[in-house]
């Protein structure tokens, strides 16, 4: 099986051809289920089906410009806000577990899986409705964490036109570059600006 995907993988390193578009949307498919995927090849299948996306795109449209390596703040297709959504609603919730859980003297990298990965999958075939219950889960710890992460959410929806985004129809892999591209500035910023650590957290 490895050796027939890398055969037909050849003909696209060589001649800088298409990836087969099945191959592609096995990647993204894999990519949006992270919670079947053990954790340490999330990083792997998530940044592979980016890759392969991305590549895809540029060679369809003969455009190396196409996508950036780093966050793009000032996107605004539909399918990479919605990306960025899911990442800031994922880290909402990892921040929040992870102080409840010093709070409580148990280990922060045993927390229970959030519902962004959780959710994944339905929120790539129906990312409108999937947000609005996503939101929901992530609303009570806005009174635990620093503002930003909140401020972060209204300014991405800011961004959508009104169609986009009650737009309930499945996301392309595009998402996927939104979500990886975010997530990674926001544990940057977790490290650096360690608001995490400093803001207080109020009892439930």
């Amino acid at each position: 099986m490895i050796e027939k995907t890398v055969q037909r993988l050849l003909p696209c390193i060589l001649d800088g051809g298409v990836i087969p578009s099945d191959i592609e949307t096995q990647c993204v498919k894999s990519a949006s289920n992270l919670l079947t995927i053990d954790e340490w090849r999330r990083d792997i299948v998530l940044e592979t089906a980016c890759a392969v996306y991305k590549y895809n795109k540029i060679v369809r449209t003969k455009n190396k410009e196409e996508y950036k390596l780093a966050l793009e703040e000032n996107r605004t297709s539909r399918d990479y806000l919605f990306g960025r959504l899911l990442a800031v609603a994922d880290k909402i919730e990892t921040a929040a577990l992870c102080k409840r859980a010093k709070r409580e003297g148990s280990d922060p990298k045993k927390i229970r899986e959030t519902n962004a990965i959780r959710y994944m999958q339905a929120f790539s075939v129906r990312p409108f409705s999937t947000w609005k219950n996503l939101f929901l889960k992530v609303l009570p710890y806005k009174k635990e964490l620093s503002p930003f992460y909140f401020d972060l959410i209204a300014t991405i929806e800011s961004k959508f036109d009104h169609d986009g985004f009650s737009n309930n129809s499945p996301l392309s892999g595009e998402f996927l570059l939104g979500y990886h591209c975010q997530l990674k500035v926001l544990n940057e910023f977790g490290k650096e600006d360690n608001s995490d650590e400093n803001t207080e957290i109020t009892e439930e």
